[in-house]
C-alpha cells in the first residue's frame, strides 16, 4: 500500500517535525511533548491547503506561510527550533493574540513552567492599549519553541511596530524596567544616541525559563535602506570592534551586487539583554531578498563557516530532514534569514532560519 501523500500544512510540516526529532536525537518523552506543543500552536494555522499565498496572519515567510525552522550552528549539539503563529487564519489579530496568550499557558502548564507572574505587567508596556491597536496589524505575538537532549524552551516574540520611533524605543526601556533590568536599561539610553539612525524598532522577544522567570530579553531593530557600513556601525556601538572581520566576510559572502543601498528590511539587528546585566548582539541579513538560489547561499553559508571555523556537519543532514535538500539551484525560497551573534562570553555562532519546503 502506497503511503499517503500529505495533502495540507499540517500534514508536512508534522511530517518534518518528526525527521527533524531523529536528527536532533530527541528522547521519546522529549518528542512526545514536543508533538503535543506542536499540536496546541499549530493546529488551526495549519490546517489548510499547501498551496500558496497563505494569507490571513502575518509574514513570518515571504508568501504568509505562518511557520519557520531554524538552525544554530555553534560547535553544540543540535537542537530542534521553530518560530509559529497561532490562530485562525482571517480572523482579528486581537482575537488571535489572546488566543496565543491560552496556547502559552497550556504549553507552559504542559512543561510544568510555574505561572508567569511578570507576563502581565511586561504586557502593558509593550502592547498598545485596547482602542489604540494599529489598523495595519496583521498579528501582535509569535511564539518559538527550542528542544534538544536536555529539554524544551519556550520564547515570546511581541509586535512593537507601532509609533514613531521614540515610543518604540521607550517601550523597550519600559519592559527592561518593569523586569528590573536597571543597567541594562542604562546601557539602552547610552546606545540610542549611537545607532538610532535608520534603525526601527520592531519587535521584543522573552525566552522563559524553566522557573518561570524571565531570562534573555531581545530587542530588534530592522534596518531603512542603508549602506554597507550600518550593520558594522551597530557591533562598534556596542564595543565588539574585534568582530567587525567576521560581519563584513559575512555581508562579502553573500553579496549585494547593488552595493549604494540595501533594500528596506534587509538586516535585522537583536540586542539582547541576559539576566545579570550581560548582553549580547546578533544580525540576521534577508538573504531571500536579493540571492538568486537556495544553492547559492548553502555554498556562502559553506564558505562563511569555513572562514570562522565553526563546524558545519549539522548543516546538509537539518536540510535533509526537512526534505530541503538539495538546494534549488534556480530560485531562493527555503533559506530565508542568516544571522551572526556573539555571546557576551566571548563565544559566536550562525543561525539559518528556513521555510519548510512545500
Amino acid at each position: 500500500m502506497k503511503e499517503k501523500v500529505p495533502v495540507d500544512l499540517y500534514d508536512i510540516v508534522r511530517r518534518q517535525l518528526g525527521s527533524l526529532e531523529q536528527w536532533a536525537g530527541l528522547n521519546v518523552e522529549t518528542s512526545e511533548l514536543l508533538n503535543t506543543i506542536f499540536e496546541i500552536l499549530t493546529s488551526e494555522a495549519l490546517q489548510r491547503p499547501a498551496i500558496p499565498p497563505f494569507t490571513g496572519l502575518a509574514q513570518i515567510n515571504p508568501n504568509g506561510l505562518p511557520f519557520q525552522w531554524s538552525l544554530c550552528i555553534d560547535n553544540k549539539s543540535p537542537s530542534l527550533r521553530f518560530l509559529c503563529e497561532a490562530g485562525v487564519p482571517g480572523t482579528s489579530c486581537k482575537s488571535r493574540y489572546r488566543l496565543s496568550l491560552e496556547k502559552l499557558q497550556e504549553v507552559c502548564s504542559l512543561l510544568n513552567i510555574p505561572k508567569l507572574n511578570w507576563l502581565n505587567s511586561l504586557l502593558r508596556h509593550a502592547m498598545p492599549r485596547e482602542y489604540e491597536w494599529p489598523k495595519d496589524w496583521f498579528s501582535a505575538l509569535w511564539l518559538a519553541i527550542g528542544a534538544n537532549q536536555a529539554g524544551i524552551l519556550v520564547k515570546i516574540y511581541l509586535n512593537i511596530d507601532a509609533g514613531d520611533a521614540f515610543d518604540r524605543w521607550k517601550k523597550i526601556g519600559m519592559v527592561l524596567q518593569s523586569l528590573g533590568r536597571q543597567v541594562s536599561l542604562q546601557r539602552l539610553c547610552d546606545l540610542s544616541g549611537k545607532i538610532s539612525r535608520d534603525s526601527w524598532p520592531s519587535g521584543l522577544a522573552i525566552d522563559v525559563l524553566p522557573n518561570g522567570m524571565p531570562g534573555r530579553v531581545k530587542a530588534y531593530f530592522e534596518s531603512a535602506q542603508v549602506r554597507y557600513g550600518w550593520l558594522t556601525k551597530w557591533f562598534k556601538a556596542v564595543g565588539l570592534d574585534d568582530s567587525i572581520p567576521y560581519v563584513e566576510k559575512m555581508l562579502d559572502s553573500f553579496p549585494y551586487e547593488k552595493r549604494a543601498s540595501y533594500p528596506e528590511k534587509a538586516f535585522f539587528i537583536s540586542l539582547e539583554f541576559l539576566p545579570g546585566e550581560l548582553m549580547g548582539l546578533k544580525a540576521d541579513i534577508s538573504v531571500s531578498q536579493w540571492m538568486e538560489s537556495d544553492y547559492r547561499v548553502f555554498d556562502a553559508m559553506n564558505g562563511f563557516l569555513h572562514h570562522i571555523e565553526l563546524d558545519d556537519s549539522q548543516y546538509i543532514p537539518w536540510l535533509k530532514a526537512m526534505d530541503a535538500w538539495p538546494p534549488s539551484k534556480s530560485r531562493c525560497t527555503t533559506h530565508q534569514l542568516v544571522g551572526f551573534g556573539l555571546e557576551p562570553d566571548g563565544t559566536y555562532h550562525v543561525n539559518v532560519y528556513c521555510q519548510p519546503p512545500i
